[in-house]
């Protein structure tokens, strides 16, 4: 492609109505390009041509499966001609085979009828059936005998039977010879004649230590994406790849809206009348002519396309549809719930449930199926009675596999992978499931590899998230039911169900279920394996690379595409039975880390890590509810949020359209004849009101992003529902970055840094929003960002970000700060000084009062309540000489701290109480970057006495004299000295008597000791336990050790507070001055210290409002594809 940039970069002071036309004029300018195309210009996109685009009169044309960002891995099928005409060791030329239609080798020389009666085949014959070999009926249950082999031949053959048990061979083709006839094995039962526990021979074929191997003409690759968008009315669609497809087999046509469920969804299935290549719109393109029109749009742009999957095979095993008893949607209990008035679906009709076949592999079996058609296969809530089911193999599961294989309308899953390790799943398409599709089934299952599969269509079972709890975090927890949910977390049925990342995931695709890709937490193992050691939860993925999912994560605010959260316990502590929690319930999950064999004991920390992933059309891209996690080439399309991640991420090259040009169906589910927004279910609206590309938490995360592209992310979209502000205003929601801000409960340190990000087509005034508005939050308040080289904010230097909400606290020096438009609320400011000294972040938490912490998210300070949260100090940087009232930070009983450091400001923060001079403080939580001496300046009256002490965790352990648990800090007698002794020493304290004073030295230590070799040290190696990607650091919170100061006021022994009788707003710290200070020098005076002045201060303007003039009128470098 050529690229053209438009880059407008420059900090223009220009009146904030003539910064909105330089925006709009540039929005103008490239909104027509990719957008406003003639209907006859398009592109085509070639992955084998490293993006280079050529003009055409066509419709746009993806090939090879061509995308931005991720690189798609395609399945090798270089010698599928050669495979699919090879003919060595064919099972139908082997010697000494005998006719299933001879006589003499049957008991009294009587052929079996197809009478129901169960057969057991002679021992010790190869016996072969051929096309004239059976009897029209159904025959009984087969036995095969361990030293028996039954041989089909390359005919055309139907097998009636109630089902077969395979202790020695079972034989349709081989590896070296693939059948090329059409052969059916049609498996007869009512549910009445499976017994509890069930049997497996019951409908099945069974191989119970013996061998199946299955083999048919492989028709590849068995599923490939649309090349370009399919209207409504066509019946030619084109596709990606060249195929071996043939006339009247029949294909699948993907949904690409949101919703995908019985009631509501746009899957299309067809029958091929013709095929032929379309080499005009590229090499591999093929033009495929269907038997009837489309009805659904099915889109193909250059953001994503469609998968189309192939559903007929050659050799097909299928539970018979006469007694096979759908119970669907008229059962009672599966009606399509709405809601009162409207009728809009608040929960997916009914899954389709039935008494299908099946096949099992147990006891050192050996299953070997290539290119097979399953269907009507599986047992609805029948423990263990799926499509395909490899059944507690352990290593031995290296000698089976399913390839290249249909699974097509089953009644409960597609394959289960149980208690087996080292199986391979392999091109498979899975379409029309209840249940989980491709199941791991107890968390134990390691090194299998699932690759070029396909899963879509997926139903669940029991009845799914209560609707009330569309936007909560928390949902109700599921429990096992013997008669209808026998697997509790079905009620979340996905794609793929991951109990244990520790496998290899490559080149699979989902479309529909509660996600695509579900990784539960379990921190047992589960069922059968229950007593292996092993915390599932904590394995790391081994590999997991170019996977995607789509039309799905619909049914929950916070269910994604990918989706990592959930709860299965095997016995739940209330019930003793299974239960499964969907929502957020990982307070232990995904601490994703090395363990030793048979242990559940961390060793090292790892990471998950996802390679070449994408995510469109779901409320949440990617949702990690976890530790630690690595998303490596990601690209994320017409998502609610692209990526909501948790504890230490790294993402790295991410591309976010926020909306692309498929034109979606605005109303998805509303009922026909009432489009109106209020008639709409929550789950119909939340989609249509906002998005956001990347969301950054409040509490306890360590984020860092780079190499990153927001497109399209403005609050102009189409489809848009507009919401009402408190103002009345309506608006639409659509920013590339959204602060979590409702809580004053949970507060950020310094969490989030990013490095080299780009926005195309986005407001720059707009880039960010604050989630929640209506109350000046605490962690609104605290709010930051670590722009290491200013793309993030638009500028070309390194910027600290900070809330506009804390007054001045994140202002730092008014000449190289900006205040952002109302709507981001942040203060932008340069991180180094012109005279190169870093500006850096801290936190930490001041505790005064234990009774008063302790009421913290319950009577006070909520987690979005808007409950009190009372003030109860000011705090502001040492060297400010403002009103602290005015323009400091408001402490709240949830005394949490973050902000800037600044040398200039005397490298510290000085904090007063309202109610006078602590006399017991505690601080903890405490994040520092690397060697930095924090200074802590707080007023007390003359006289006061000071006892401080560091203190390692409680598990911090001297059991020589080698490790310091507790140190006592060293008092200095001037200030030049406690700044020496802070920066060489560090736990060093100065009581200045000219001003009433304690400075204190605040350096960061580990949690499990303060030094060795019986010596406090203040440059402990804490690099190990930062986190580091890219270049790019953040720091860590030690959370256990603390320093505890004890002040004895004068004359006033058990007070909580020594009283304070000065002019609270002035600051002791800061001396007026009529100029600002800029010099390091100053901050080295003993007593008094130079301050900044005032007349810098006022110069900023003080309506907020006005601020904007200032903002920086830029637009990043747009990467526009030239037609």
């Amino acid at each position: 492609m050529r690229i053209l940039k438009i880059a407008v970069c420059s900090l223009i002071a220009i009146s904030e109505g003539n910064m909105m036309n330089f925006i709009q004029d540039r929005l103008n300018n490239v909104s027509h390009v990719g957008k406003d195309k003639r209907a006859d210009d398009y592109l085509i996109v070639d992955n084998g041509i490293s993006g280079k685009a050529k003009r055409t009169s066509s419709p746009v044309f993806i090939q090879n499966h061509w995308s931005e960002v991720v690189t798609f891995p395609r399945p090798d099928l270089s010698t599928l001609t050669a495979d699919n005409t090879a003919a060595v060791n064919c099972p139908n030329m082997m010697p000494n085979l005998v006719n299933w239609s001879n006589s003499s080798i049957w008991p009294y020389g009587s052929i079996p009828n197809a009478d129901g009666t169960s057969i057991a085949l002679p021992n010790n014959l190869n016996i072969l059936i051929t096309n004239s070999s059976l009897y029209q009926g159904v025959y009984g249950y087969i036995t095969i005998p361990s030293n028996t082999t039954l041989v089909f031949d390359d005919a055309s053959i139907t097998l009636n039977t109630m089902g077969v048990t395979v202790y020695g061979k079972l034989l349709i083709g081989s590896e070296t010879c693939r059948y090329r006839s059409n052969i059916n094995i049609n498996l007869y039962g009512n549910i009445t004649a499976q017994p509890f526990p069930p049997d497996p021979f019951v409908k099945g074929i069974y191989a119970t230590g013996g061998t199946l191997e299955m083999h048919a003409q492989v028709y590849a690759p068995t599923w490939t994406r649309l090349a370009t968008t399919a209207l409504p009315g066509t019946t030619t669609i084109y596709i990606q790849d060249a195929v071996n497809w043939i006339p009247n087999q029949e294909i699948m046509i993907t949904t690409t809206v949101l919703k995908d469920s019985l009631e509501s969804h746009q899957n299309e299935v067809r029958t091929i009348l013709s095929l032929q290549l379309a080499s005009q719109y590229g090499s591999s393109v093929t033009a495929i002519t269907l038997n009837s029109p489309l009805q659904f749009l099915h889109y193909a742009g250059t953001e994503y396309q469609a998968e189309v999957v192939l559903l007929s095979r050659n050799i097909v095993v299928q539970g018979n549809m006469t007694n096979s008893e759908i119970t669907a949607l008229n059962n009672a209990n599966y009606t399509c719930l709405g809601d009162i008035g409207s009728g809009s679906s608040l929960r997916p009709c009914g899954a389709p449930t039935g008494f299908g076949g099946h096949i099992y592999i147990s006891d050192n079996g050996i299953g070997k199926l290539t290119g097979i058609e399953l269907l009507h296969m599986g047992q609805t809530n029948v423990m263990g009675r799926y499509p395909f089911h490899v059944h507690m193999l352990g290593n031995y599961g290296v000698h089976s596999y399913l390839k290249y294989s249909s699974i097509r309308s089953s009644f409960f899953r597609c394959v289960s992978i149980h208690g087996t390790n080292n199986f391979t799943l392999s091109n498979n398409v899975g379409y029309d499931i209840t249940g989980h599709c491709y199941y791991l089934e107890d968390g134990v299952e390691e090194y299998n590899t699932l690759e070029y599969n396909f899963a879509g269509f997926i139903h669940f079972l029991g009845n799914i998230t209560d609707p009330t709890m569309f936007y909560t975090q928390t949902l109700n927890t599921v429990y096992y039911d013997p008669i209808n949910l026998i697997v509790p977390s079905d009620v979340s049925a996905s794609g793929f169900y991951i109990t244990n990342p520790h496998n290899i995931f490559v080149g699979n695709a989902a479309s529909g279920g509660w996600s695509g890709f579900a990784f539960p937490a379990l921190y047992s193992a589960a069922g059968l394996s229950h007593a292996t050691i092993i915390n599932p939860s904590t394995r790391p993925t081994l590999i997991f690379d170019g996977n995607s999912a789509h039309s799905t994560g619909y049914w929950w605010q916070n269910a994604g595409a990918f989706y990592l959260g959930g709860f299965y316990q095997e016995f739940d502590p209330a019930t003793g039975l299974p239960s499964y929690n969907p929502g957020r319930m990982v307070s232990n999950g995904f601490n994703t880390c090395i363990s030793n064999p048979n242990s559940t004991t961390c060793i090292s920390d790892a990471w998950m890590r996802f390679t070449n992933t994408k995510a469109f059309l779901a409320n949440r891209g990617i949702m990690h509810w976890g530790n630690r996690q690595e998303l490596i080439r990601y690209e994320a399309h017409d998502c609610g949020k692209a990526a909501n991640m948790f504890g230490q991420v790294w993402v790295n090259q991410m591309l976010a359209i926020c909306r692309t040009q498929n034109v979606l169906p605005l109303y998805n589910s509303c009922p026909t004849g009432k489009t109106q927004w209020w008639n709409c279910a929550s789950r119909d609206l939340s989609y249509w009101n906002g998005y956001t590309g990347f969301e950054w938490y409040d509490v306890g995360q360590t984020h860092i992003l780079t190499n990153t592209t927001f497109r399209n992310c403005t609050t102009n979209w189409n489809g848009c529902i507009p919401q009402t502000g408190m103002n009345g205003i309506q608006y639409c929601m659509g920013t590339a970055w959204n602060f979590l801000t409702h809580s004053d409960q949970f507060v950020p340190e310094q969490m989030q840094a990013t490095g080299n990000i780009n926005y195309q087509l986005c407001d720059p005034t707009k880039l960010w929003r604050f989630g929640q508005t209506a109350h000046i939050s605490v962690s609104g308040r605290m709010q930051n960002w670590k722009d290491t080289d200013g793309t993030a904010s638009m500028q070309a230097s390194p910027q600290k970000i900070g809330s506009a909400w804390a007054n001045k606290w994140w202002l730092l020096d008014p000449n190289e700060c900006y205040q952002t438009s109302t709507e981001m609320n942040m203060w932008v400011c340069k991180s180094t000084t012109s005279s190169g000294q870093n500006i850096t972040s801290g936190s930490l938490i001041l505790e005064v009062s234990r009774l008063d912490q302790a009421t913290v998210g319950n009577t006070q300070c909520g987690n979005g309540n808007f409950i009190s949260c009372p003030t109860i100090a000011y705090a502001t940087h040492i060297l400010r000489n403002d009103n602290l009232t005015a323009s400091g930070l408001a402490v709240e009983v949830n005394s949490k701290i973050t902000g800037p450091i600044d040398p200039r400001l005397g490298g510290g923060w000085y904090i007063r109480y309202l109610k006078g001079a602590p006399t017991n403080i505690t601080i903890s939580n405490i994040q520092l970057e690397p060697n930095v001496t924090h200074i802590l300046a707080l007023p007390y009256p003359a006289g006061t006495q000071f006892n401080i002490v560091y203190n390692a965790a409680s598990w911090c352990r001297p059991w020589t004299r080698l490790i310091v648990c507790q140190t006592n800090f060293t008092q200095t007698f001037s200030y030049q000295d406690f700044i020496s002794m802070g920066s060489s020493y560090g736990a060093v304290y100065f009581f200045d008597t000219n001003i009433n004073v304690l400075y204190l030295s605040v350096v960061q230590q580990l949690d499990n000791q303060l030094g060795t070799n019986g010596a406090f040290d203040r440059y402990q190696d804490l690099s190990t336990k930062r986190f580091t990607r890219d270049g790019i650091t953040l720091p860590i919170v030690t959370w256990s050790s603390f320093i505890q100061i004890q002040a004895t006021c004068p004359g006033l022994p058990g007070v909580l507070y020594c009283p304070l009788t000065d002019n609270f707003d002035i600051v002791r710290t800061a001396v007026p001055s009529s100029t600002y200070s800029m010099s390091p020098a100053n901050s080295t005076t003993t007593g008094s210290q130079i301050a900044i002045g005032t007349s810098a201060s006022e110069s900023i303007h003080s309506d907020p409002s006005r601020i904007t003039s200032l903002a920086l009128a830029c637009f990043v470098a747009l990467s526009v594809i030239i037609i």
